[in-house]
């Protein structure tokens, strides 16, 4: 078993891509710059985004 890094997002579709290969690279971008043998990418799903205030003050920042 490797290291295991979670991801909380809105979508979480959009960043697995299609057919992962958005997943497939980030995985090897972890393993390249920080040295991890196998790196587990797990993806969640943010129930209550509106009550997250990174994603709400992100969507502010935009334009």
């Amino acid at each position: 078993m490797g290291t295991r890094v979670t991801l909380i997002c809105e979508r979480p579709g959009i960043l697995i891509g299609r057919r992962g290969e958005l997943i497939k690279r980030l995985t090897g971008d972890i393993q390249s710059r920080f040295q991890l043998d196998n790196p587990q990418i797990e993806v969640q799903e943010e129930r209550e985004p509106n009550l997250n205030a990174q994603l709400m003050s992100e969507k502010l920042a935009k334009p």
